[in-house]
């Protein structure tokens, strides 16, 4: 049954990815190297081998990494579960929100906005957040430190080394109004006692 629901979770995921993907064509995103070092973009690859590699060996009845050491409780089944399907809510409606903004690169096009409504009214980057939601349950669900480890290091990564580098294609192409946005809008956790205003033309498509 846990293997089930890991596997429609992901399942899950990667349909809400690929549908706004095709509806948007934004399949393919050669335009990293442009924008980020060599560096971060091959970690992130090395990191998604090794999610991979995990997943498969999770899958097909590997010994668990974190078997015995970080718990064991049949009860932690369920809040995996909220957590990610929380993650997966999270994600969606940032896909929604974004609409014809979506992009899977760093790149901020003439034709797009900058969107503050919906999720991106409570926090800057809420794709990366949700995915940190997703996987954090998927670890307390299977307790697999190879798959859902390398996984997170993957979205900490994104959130700690890419997002700069959007950041400031951001400000290059919205300038005054996104440092305004970004005064008050926290990037993954909502700042407290700040009111975040909506209706604004929001952000651009570098959501990844």
């Amino acid at each position: 049954m846990e293997k089930l629901l890991v596997v429609l979770i992901l399942l899950a995921l990667s349909g809400i990815r690929l549908y706004f993907k095709i509806r948007f064509h934004a399949l393919f995103g050669v335009k990293a190297f442009r924008y980020e070092p060599l560096w971060i973009i091959l970690s992130r690859y090395f990191l998604g081998a090794a999610t991979i590699a995990g997943f498969l060996r999770y899958l097909y009845g590997g010994r668990r990494l974190a078997a015995g050491i970080v718990w064991d409780l049949s009860a932690s089944d369920g809040v995996g579960v909220v957590l990610a399907s929380a993650g997966l809510v999270l994600l969606l409606s940032a896909h929604r929100t974004l609409d014809g903004n979506f992009s899977v690169t760093i790149d901020a096009g003439q034709d797009h906005r900058l969107v503050t409504e919906g999720p991106y009214a409570r926090i800057r980057h809420p794709m990366y957040v949700a995915y940190l939601v997703i996987f954090t349950g998927l670890f307390v669900l299977t307790r697999d430190l190879l798959f859902c480890g390398s996984a997170i290091l993957v979205i900490l990564s994104l959130m700690f080394l890419r997002v700069p580098y959007e950041e400031r294609a951001l400000r290059n192409r919205f300038g005054g109004e996104y440092e305004e946005y970004r005064s008050r809008v926290g990037a993954f956790v909502p700042r407290a006692g700040i009111s975040a205003r909506t209706g604004r033309t929001g952000r651009g498509s570098v959501r990844n």
